[in-house]
């Protein structure tokens, strides 16, 4: 375990050096902002939708450790030799996983929450979690047959129904068919 989380923190430095090294004029004393966007329990971050977007509770833990350990925490993205934390759209495992990691390291981060949403599930954890849990079948949405048989079948579903919110179906609509096709309140 304790090498899994030393690759994670290697591979998390290296990416953000060879970034860093990759955008003109950037001195590694500048600030580094980071922007998440889904911490999962790791049991759930390879067979996750998210994969690729996603950080286990125990590697974000180990990547905020050593940010401590190497930079100033700050919410000034323009402060020397510092790092500033950022979650992109303050999903669930932000609020549920990441936050009290964020406290217990006394870190101030920006979670972008959108007002509308307080106190409820964001449409996108919603969506996700549809397709993360629906059990395996055949379901019948939009009027074409998706037949859900492993996690490819998952993925697949998703970039048919990403490409229908990316050409203007409303996300109600999609929430909705999804919601009738498969109660959210049977998924686990």
């Amino acid at each position: 375990m304790n090498n899994l989380l030393k690759s994670s923190i290697q591979n998390f430095y290296f990416n953000a050096l060879s970034l860093s090294g990759k955008i003109k004029g950037w001195k590694s004393s500048d600030t580094l902002v980071l922007n998440y966007h889904h911490i999962l329990p790791s049991n759930m971050v390879d067979q996750s939708l998210l994969n690729g977007y996603s950080y286990s509770i125990e590697s974000f833990e180990s990547q905020i450790q050593f940010l401590i350990d190497n930079y100033a925490n700050s919410t000034e993205f323009s402060s020397p030799n510092s790092f500033v934390v950022s979650f992109d759209d303050c999903s669930e495992g932000a609020v549920k996983y990441a936050l009290p990691i964020l406290r217990k390291h006394n870190i101030r981060a920006y979670l972008f929450i959108n007002e509308a949403c307080i106190g409820e599930e964001l449409w996108i954890d919603t969506y996700f979690k549809w397709l993360s849990s629906v059990p395996f079948s055949s379901y019948r949405l939009f009027n074409e047959e998706h037949n859900i048989q492993d996690e490819s079948d998952r993925f697949r579903l998703n970039q048919v129904l990403w490409k229908k919110l990316m050409n203007g179906l409303l996300v109600n609509s999609v929430i909705s068919e999804m919601n009738d096709c498969y109660s959210f309140s049977k998924l686990q």
